[in-house]
């Protein structure tokens, strides 16, 4: 897995409050990593980032430092999760998700697996302008009027609702508005409280792969292949290990990481055994057993499947 600081990868997606409105577009690529291009609008208050990324291999981004802002978050491809200070679970959003939460000055931490269209849209409004708009929603919404004002860090919902048609229209009204560029902003603004209205109102679905308990499942199971992938794994082991099935956890890793959990183990150790390649302190027969391969060859092949490259040109 590829680590990366917030402060190297902040700017693709850093919040930025504007007092003078503007657009933006931003891009960002390590060759053979990831390669990703964010766009959007900002303005006093608001900030609305469409972000898209394409990513080779996982990238975990580490210490991304922000400031208080409550998150309108829509996941419209792809996976991720994120640690982020002030909550005390894992925050994952999967296809077609959406949740809202207040960050009271967070550092976090984001996961993203290799995967090839990630892609989401969100609204980042400062404290002053949700609480406003609370302030015009009656009682119904004084709870969280409250916490917000307290400085609480929460998400409004515990299980993060799927997007449904009326949200998708609205969020690509959005994103490309049918107005003069002297009405962009006032009608961006009215597009941002409909889809906040939408979202605090609406009836959901729940996901039928996201539930809490068993993506919690999948993201431990994730974790202990991250530490244990050149051990001999068999499926049926990893999920007695963790009280489940083997099917259960093969279509469910698959459905929330995009990938195999065999073939997530094959990108770790090709990942492992790039980085040996590089130290230049192993032979290229020596590495090929140390992540389970009966002969070099059968090694060689898989390496350049992955890469693009033998190991032989990348030692030299």
């Amino acid at each position: 897995m590829y680590q990366i600081q917030g402060a190297d990868f902040a700017s693709l997606f850093c919040r930025t409050f504007s007092e003078n409105f503007k657009s933006f577009e931003l891009s960002g690529s390590l060759p053979g990593r990831f390669a990703c291009y964010s766009s959007g609008y900002q303005g006093e208050g608001f900030e609305v980032l469409h972000f898209r990324g394409c990513f080779e291999e996982n990238v975990q981004v580490k210490s991304v430092q922000d400031h208080t802002h409550i998150s309108l978050h829509f996941q419209l491809n792809g996976y991720s999760d994120a640690r982020i200070s002030g909550f005390d679970q894992i925050l994952p959003m999967a296809k077609g998700e959406l949740n809202l939460l207040n960050c009271v000055n967070p550092e976090g931490s984001f996961y993203f697996p290799s995967q090839q269209q990630y892609e989401y849209v969100s609204i980042s409004l400062s404290a002053d302008y949700f609480q406003n708009f609370l302030l015009a929603c009656g009682p119904a919404y004084e709870s969280l009027l409250v916490k917000s004002v307290k400085g609480e860090s929460f998400q409004t919902f515990s299980q993060n609702p799927l997007l449904g048609l009326e949200l998708r229209s609205q969020l690509h009204l959005l994103m490309h508005p049918v107005v003069s560029d002297d009405l962009r902003k006032p009608y961006l603004e009215a597009k941002i409280k409909e889809l906040l209205l939408l979202t605090l109102g609406g009836s959901y679905t729940e996901s039928p792969t996201s539930e809490p308990v068993e993506k919690e499942l999948f993201i431990a199971v994730r974790n202990y292949l991250q530490v244990n992938y050149l051990r001999p794994l068999t499926l049926k082991g990893i999920a007695q290990a963790f009280g489940t099935n083997d099917f259960k956890l093969k279509k469910g890793f698959k459905s929330t990481f995009g990938t195999t959990v065999f073939g997530y183990i094959h990108q770790l150790r090709m990942q492992y055994a790039y980085r040996l390649l590089i130290s230049g302190e192993y032979s290229i027969g020596e590495i090929a057993t140390l992540i389970g391969y009966g002969s070099d060859a059968a090694f060689i092949r898989a390496f350049h499947q992955q890469f693009g490259l033998s190991p032989g040109r990348l030692m030299k």
